[in-house]
């Protein structure tokens, strides 16, 4: 009876030092104190509009498919800063991953209350 009480009291303070790891991990990255772990990457930049834009005689179709991409990719990197897409992914995929610790943490520490009692 007295190492069940034990490993119940072990538990749950495994399982409050999870939820609270997983809090304060947030907190900092949410703040701007530190980044979130950087599982999206930004690719890099392609050609300039300019270079895009410029026209030559005897264009196939290929080419202008190409400059049309060229020139729908520039318009939305006016739109959209370059890194907004791969920084909001990283900050979905940390919550994400501090949600699943936050729950795997109340789950521990429920089952430390269980033995307790």
């Amino acid at each position: 009876m007295r190492t069940k009480q034990i490993v119940g009291w072990v538990l749950l303070v495994i399982g409050i030092l999870m939820i609270g790891w997983a809090v304060f991990s947030s907190a900092q990255i949410f703040a701007g104190a530190k980044k979130p772990p950087q599982v999206f990457e930004p690719q890099p930049r392609g050609l300039e509009m300019s270079e895009a834009a410029s026209l030559s005689d005897g264009i196939s179709s290929d080419d202008i498919q190409k400059q049309l991409d060229k020139a729908l990719a520039h318009q939305i990197g006016r739109i959209l800063p370059a890194g907004a897409v791969p920084s909001a992914l990283n900050l979905f995929a940390w919550s994400l991953f501090v949600g699943i610790v936050m729950f795997a943490g109340a789950q521990i520490a429920n089952i430390g209350i269980k033995l307790i009692t």
